[in-house]
């Protein structure tokens, strides 16, 4: 069975509402590619009881997040209440797979065997959707997303209940891909989205996904180190991390060496995944785009860069969520912040197509 009629598919304007870790961030696009302004964008804060530790969702709780989000702007004003959502990585089951060239309604009916194979849990249990990527060696390259059918249900019952209509669903893979990186690229990117909670890193070819991989590396990971270290409370951890990002200041000479661990940690874990891609692809990795809130880490670019020089032409950057759109970036919505709003464009461009 298909998410919201097809997670792929477009419709009309829409809120981006891009569901994080800790947070919810809507932000909604007027205009067109060539000149798009942003009508208004908000964000608020997920409960850490919201999302409970099996995977469950606390509807009501989550419907009350989406109403402080629709009812309180930190910019403009939201014109519609249709909704263009995103589900978390963490959530989602995401895989390029190849079969015998058919028909799409042919292959509507063989993608549900050919899931049981890549989908640790059983079909009848998700929502599985597709799209179809090109052909290579005689093969027909697909997209297979699939994510838990009661937890969809869950985040749409929430949703509704928050008086949204949600328009269309998608993973946030895809989102991510269509805000930074360039329209028609043929190129071969990783992109590392670090969050709060975990990063997730999306590889993408010509264009398309090919996989997706989550670890519990990010953010608050980068916080705890300080806090631990330092023996101080998160939230002055965390004001220290922004402050001075991964460098040593002359109140905290041994910053660096506190956070050397968690990065070194992340930095292998993108090791892995691109030795994961040389052994089953062809296509040379070119760039390493970060994005995401923990992406703001002052010198963390340059860090990585550093650590991956081993690789020739590998490019480590800032990603750029406005890369296909010819958008001033607004008074509230820096350049930093917007790394953290990249799902949000991605999903409110759906309209702008």
């Amino acid at each position: 069975m298909k998410f919201l009629s097809n997670i792929f598919s477009r419709r009309a304007a829409a809120v981006g509402l891009a569901i994080g870790d800790t947070h919810v961030r809507g932000l909604q696009l007027g205009g067109t590619l060539a000149e798009a302004q942003v009508v208004g964008f908000a964000e608020a804060e997920l409960p850490k009881t919201v999302f409970g530790s099996d995977g469950g969702l606390d509807v009501e709780g989550f419907a009350r997040v989406l109403e402080l989000l629709f009812n309180k702007q930190q910019y403009g004003q939201f014109t519609t209440r249709d909704v263009a959502l995103n589900l978390p990585e963490s959530n989602c089951f995401v895989r390029v797979i190849h079969v015998a060239p058919m028909s799409d309604s042919e292959i509507d009916a063989a993608v549900p065997f050919e899931a049981e194979s890549y989908i640790p849990i059983p079909v009848d249990q998700v929502y599985l959707d597709w799209k179809r990527l090109g052909e290579s060696n005689g093969r027909v390259e697909l997209l297979l997303v699939a994510s838990p059918r009661e937890f969809v249900d869950r985040v749409l019952k929430g949703v509704e209940l928050a008086g949204l209509t949600p328009v269309s669903v998608e993973v946030q893979s895809e989102a991510l891909a269509r805000s930074v990186i360039p329209l028609g690229s043929r190129e071969t990117v990783l992109i590392a989205d670090m969050k709060a909670a975990r990063t997730d890193l999306i590889m993408v070819e010509r264009g398309n996904i090919q996989f997706t991989s989550t670890i519990p590396i990010a953010g608050q990971s980068l916080t705890d180190a300080i806090a631990k270290g330092l023996e101080l409370q998160p939230k002055r951890a965390e004001e220290i991390k922004a402050q001075a990002g991964f460098a040593n200041t002359t109140e905290y000479p041994n910053l660096k060496m506190l956070l050397l661990p968690v990065l070194q940690n992340l930095v292998n874990e993108i090791k892995q995944v691109l030795t994961f891609h040389d052994q089953h692809s062809t296509e040379k990795v070119t760039r390493i785009l970060l994005v995401g809130g923990a992406a703001r880490l002052g010198h963390v670019t340059e860090f990585v860069q550093e650590s991956l020089a081993d690789r020739e032409g590998l490019l480590v950057q800032l990603a750029d969520p406005t890369v296909n759109i010819h958008m001033e970036i607004s008074e509230g919505l820096a350049e930093n912040k917007i790394l953290a709003y990249a799902p949000a464009v991605g999903l409110a461009m759906r309209e702008l197509f």
